[in-house]
């Protein structure tokens, strides 16, 4: 509500209409969110006593302030009073429990005091019995991110790294942000950062990147801002990101939002007098990856350019012998890339890739490949290229390369050092297809590290419990390793058979939560809504879910489409309003429309708090199910629920369900 209020300050100063644009620039916001304000407002200021105060609207003319203005002042009180909140008033905010625990993640996580539970006992004023019980409620959902908060006898600490201590901390915040006003999360997030830094962020992103701000929905540009205050908050406190493990085709993903991280942060630098190192800018990509914010995002209107990426594509693909002129998604990251790349060039201004090195060493031939196919560009324009230019403009061309060769993810693990390791891999490349993704990679750091994107794994240790195919070779790499490599490559890869795991239950975490009465299997029903009535109908008939449920489920269906690969959708809806964990499967006769994909297969997974932390375990399941076109072949063609529970409890049995 306070930018709402803004808005009627400025427009009770205007004697004549004005365009949205010209409010839109005063906040820094949207003529979208301006509209979107302007019914709020006048919702509001229907209901304030003995006032005739109304936003007009005129077409083509803009907006003006109607009615006695004399009594603003009052107005704007009561609007102000009307939208506060008790977790914002010192008088009620040691009486809720509910915020008494987010004032203890605060003190104890975000800003990392050192307290101990008598100290908070003493300040809330309630038992320590009391604050143990707030301490296992917080942890319970601190776990998910593999962080926990620990009482000793003389203070609160934290177990985990910073980059899950951030996560977790965004993580906890959600439980209490769901479907809140901006106001409420403005007044939340100033309160918890103790400055108005979260609205100064937000004012950066407008003013320097106006695309992101347009092209986001305001559920992910607001979930961004709160995941960058959070980094912000503890690179001040002096908690900087540390070095996260990862496989090299996954930093590919996240690096191309690498430029546009690394401009915020240097914006972010001057405004707040902090410095952020290689990983914190590695960290801040990762969130507008995950955001969906990456260069394309930024459209650029040239047909000049046009012609020379058309150009480029055409000629590296013919190179790599893949058609890439129809990747459309290739074509707007080069198009939204060139024009800086040319100015920065021109200008020798230079930037940095901290991942060059290991991009050279993993696609030296691509690498090789582009510095030929660039380099009448440096004629062109009048510039040099360089390795890190060409590294960026790489990462565009790999992600392409793989999408197109569906290419697959090979690690090998070695116990002897950089050279004995190089040398399996030159030669375990000629035996593989060029196509594949081949690295090494360090014992050392398996254990921290997601191999849920790993097709294969060869080593010369004996490594279990991994739960992927795993070839065991000498370290001299003779006849039989050979053969074993592309055995198992034939088996794993090519045929993608999921009977590697030492484990008899493939899919145990979804099974236990499968009731057999909110399976439907072959429904006719003709769209996606009906789908989602009926699911949500069975889960309230059945008492598993509160009335609040429906609301939360739809909610999320507005927010972003939850359709994802070979036809499944995975809808589902808040933790908060779930009594009884269950999950409900639907396969339909005829695919329908789910978003933009067609979709014949709908699980709604339906966990409550108490189970939130089989929640990795169920999806990491559910997605192991997606990509294993096997598996989904076996699971549309499921006729009973007896076929339905063998499939979910035994992998192995796909061949012999039916």
């Amino acid at each position: 509500m306070e930018r709402q209020i803004e808005l009627l300050k400025l427009l009770f100063k205007e004697s004549e209409f004005k365009p949205a644009t010209y409010f839109s620039a005063k906040l820094s916001i949207s003529t979208k969110t301006i509209y979107s304000d302007i019914e709020k407002l006048n919702d509001q200021l229907l209901a304030v006593p003995n006032s005739d105060i109304y936003i007009e609207k005129s077409p083509r003319k803009g907006l003006m302030l109607t009615g006695n203005k004399e009594c603003i002042d009052l107005i704007i009180d009561y609007l102000e009073q009307n939208n506060s909140h008790g977790y914002f008033n010192k008088n009620f905010r040691r009486l809720a429990p509910e915020y008494r625990r987010l004032d203890i993640v605060k003190r104890c996580l975000l800003n990392q005091e050192s307290v101990s539970l008598e100290q908070l006992s003493d300040d809330y004023i309630v038992s320590k019995t009391s604050l143990h019980k707030d301490i296992e409620f917080i942890n319970r959902s601190l776990e998910s991110e593999n962080v926990l908060l620990i009482v000793t006898h003389k203070a609160i600490v934290i177990e985990g790294k910073e980059s899950q201590i951030q996560r977790a901390i965004k993580h906890f915040l959600l439980l209490y942000i769901n479907k809140q006003d901006n106001y409420y999360l403005n007044q939340l997030m100033n309160s918890l950062m103790g400055d108005n830094s979260f609205e100064q962020i937000s004012q950066l992103l407008f003013e320097h990147h106006e695309s992101i701000v347009q092209r986001s929905s305001e559920y992910y540009l607001s979930s961004l801002l709160i995941s960058i205050a959070i980094q912000l908050k503890r690179l001040a406190l002096g908690y900087p990101i540390d070095e996260e493990d990862d496989f090299l085709f996954n930093h590919i993903r996240y690096m191309q939002s690498y430029l546009i991280a690394s401009d915020l942060a240097k914006q972010l630098e001057v405004v707040f007098n902090i410095e952020f190192s290689t990983n914190d800018i590695k960290y801040l990509s990762k969130l507008f990856f995950a955001h969906r914010i990456i260069d394309e995002s930024v459209k650029v209107d040239d047909s000049f350019y046009e012609q020379i990426i058309r150009k480029i594509i055409k000629k590296i693909g013919e190179i790599e012998g893949v058609d890439l002129s129809k990747d459309s998604k290739l074509f707007h990251s080069l198009l939204s890339h060139f024009p800086p790349m040319i100015t920065r060039l021109q200008k020798q201004i230079r930037i940095i890739n901290p991942i060059l090195k290991e991009i050279k060493l993993e696609y030296s031939k691509l690498f090789s490949v582009l510095w030929y196919a660039l380099s009448d560009l440096e004629h062109k324009f009048n510039i040099r290229l360089n390795d890190h230019e060409i590294s960026f403009l790489l990462i565009h061309f790999q992600i392409a390369l793989d999408k197109a060769a569906d290419a697959n993810n090979i690690v090998i693990i070695c116990q002897y050092g950089c050279s004995s390791s190089n040398l399996i891999l030159n030669k375990v490349r000629k035996i593989l297809p060029s196509k594949d993704n081949i690295e090494v990679f360090s014992i050392s750091k398996l254990a921290s590290t997601n191999l849920s994107n790993v097709d294969l794994i060869i080593t010369t240790l004996d490594i279990n419990n991994l739960n992927k195919p795993v070839v065991k070779i000498s370290s001299l790499l003779n006849t039989n390793d050979y053969q074993n490599i592309i055995q198992a490559y034939a088996n794993y890869v090519l045929n993608k058979q999921s009977d590697f795991s030492e484990k008899n239950n493939c899919y145990p975490s979804t099974a236990k939560f499968v009731d057999p009465d909110l399976i439907e299997l072959s429904a006719d029903i003709d769209n996606k809504n009906k789908c989602l009535s009926q699911l949500i109908k069975q889960l309230e008939d059945k008492g598993y879910v509160t009335h609040h449920y429906r609301d939360s489920v739809l909610h999320r269906e507005e927010i972003g489409d939850t359709s994802i690969e070979n036809g499944i959708a995975l809808p589902h809806g808040s933790p908060m309003f779930v009594t009884k964990s269950s999950i409900s499967i639907m396969t339909l006769r005829k695919p329908i429309k789910w978003g933009v994909i067609d979709v014949s297969v709908i699980i709604m997974v339906s966990l409550s708090e108490k189970n939130i932390n089989s929640i990795n375990e169920v999806f990491t399941e559910i997605y192991e199910i997606v990509s294993n076109k096997c598996a989904i072949s076996a699971l549309k063609n499921i006729t009973s629920f007896k076929q339905l529970k063998l499939f979910l409890d035994n992998q192995r049995g796909i061949k012999h369900v039916f």
